[in-house]
């Protein structure tokens, strides 16, 4: 991790700053260009996700939704007290 921080800031993408209750673990901050990167970044996710969406035409998404729903109750259960016999 700390060889990625140090890479960051070499590049200007980060700086460290003092973290007044460590001196020994100072904060990573992005810097402009650090922000400008990391949007841009997402924003071509973004597109990507949006040209995903646009081939669901024809979907009924309150089913999905509730598809997911249901997943996601079924995972977290699982969680939190181990798998469900079947």
């Amino acid at each position: 991790m700390q060889r990625i921080a140090n890479e960051l800031v070499d590049d200007g993408l980060a700086a460290f700053a003092d973290n007044p209750r460590n001196r020994r673990s100072p904060f990573l901050r992005l810097t402009g260009e650090g922000r400008r990167v990391l949007n841009a970044i997402a924003s071509q996710a973004q597109r990507r996700h949006m040209a995903l969406l646009a081939k669901l035409d024809g979907v009924d998404l309150a089913e999905v939704r509730a598809a997911l729903n249901h997943l996601t109750a079924v995972v977290r259960s699982e969680l939190e007290t181990g798998p469900v016999p079947r």
